[in-house]
C-alpha cells in the first residue's frame, strides 16, 4: 500500500486482541521521506521537518499507557495534536473516544485514515492545519499529544494553544522524552491560565528512552469567564 509515493507497512505496536492490542499502518522506510525533504520545502514549511513519518518512542510509551489503563472515555472530545501515524490517537479511539487527529502534514493524516479504516474505528475526524493557527468548534475533553516540544518556539505556542483548545476542567498530556526544553512548559503554561499537574513516567520500554507525561488542566472557573 502506498499513500503520495510513501509506501505502508503494517505494524503491531501491542500484541493482543482490542482494546488492548493496536496495529497501524507506518512508513516502511522513514529514513526516505525524510531524506527526500527539498531545501525549498523546508523554507516553505516554517522549517518543519517531515517527522511524522517516524513513530517517536514518546507515542509509543504514551499509546501503551493508554491502552493499558482501564479508564473509559466514551463519548468524550479527544485531540491527538500533531498526531503522525496516529498512534496516541488510535490509542484514545480504543478507550472509546471521539478523536481528532491534527497535523500540519496531509500525509501523516492520509496514512492516520488507513489505519482508521483498518480498524473499524468510528468518530474520527482529521484536520491538517498549523495548531498555532487552529481554532477548535468546540473544546477538547482532553488533549493528547507526543513529543511535541522539540523546539523552544514551541513552548509557548503549545501553551497558549491547550489554554485555548481545553474545555474547563479539560486536560492535556504532553509525552516527552526529556528534551530540554520541556522543563519551561510548566512555567509558559500558567502563563496561559492553566494549572500544572504532577507528571508521571511511563514505564520503561525497550526504546531506552524515559518518558515523562506533563499534565496540566484547563481551570473549571473559567466557565463563568466565557
Amino acid at each position: 500500500m502506498e499513500v503520495a509515493g510513501i509506501r505502508l507497512v503494517w505494524h503491531t505496536l501491542v500484541p493482543g486482541r482490542p482494546p488492548h492490542g493496536l496495529g497501524l499502518f507506518v512508513p516502511e522506510n522513514p529514513n526516505d521521506v525524510l531524506e527526500s525533504f527539498t531545501d525549498e520545502e523546508f523554507v516553505e514549511s516554517d522549517e518543519r521537518m517531515p517527522y511524522f513519518s517516524t513513530l517517536w518512542p514518546s507515542a509509543e510509551s504514551l499509546t501503551r499507557e493508554l491502552l493499558r489503563v482501564p479508564e473509559a472515555w466514551n463519548g468524550q472530545r479527544v485531540l491527538d495534536l500533531g498526531c503522525g501515524v496516529g498512534a496516541v490517537g488510535l490509542a484514545a479511539a480504543r478507550r472509546g473516544a471521539a478523536v481528532t487527529f491534527l497535523d500540519w502534514e496531509p500525509r501523516a493524516l492520509e496514512i492516520t485514515r488507513r489505519s482508521v479504516a483498518a480498524l473499524d474505528i468510528p468518530d474520527a475526524e482529521y484536520v491538517a492545519a498549523d495548531w498555532r493557527e487552529y481554532a477548535p468548534d468546540l473544546p477538547f475533553e482532553k488533549i493528547l499529544a507526543a513529543d511535541v516540544l522539540y523546539e523552544a518556539r514551541n513552548i509557548p505556542g503549545v501553551a497558549r494553544f491547550l489554554g485555548k483548545a481545553l474545555r474547563p476542567g479539560g486536560e492535556a498530556w504532553i509525552a516527552d522524552p526529556g528534551r530540554n526544553h520541556a522543563k519551561d512548559f510548566p512555567v509558559a503554561a500558567r502563563a496561559s491560565g492553566l494549572t500544572v499537574l504532577d507528571p508521571f513516567v511511563l514505564p520503561a520500554l525497550d526504546h531506552g528512552h524515559q518518558v515523562t507525561v506533563l499534565r496540566v488542566q484547563r481551570p473549571r472557573e473559567s466557565m463563568s469567564a466565557k
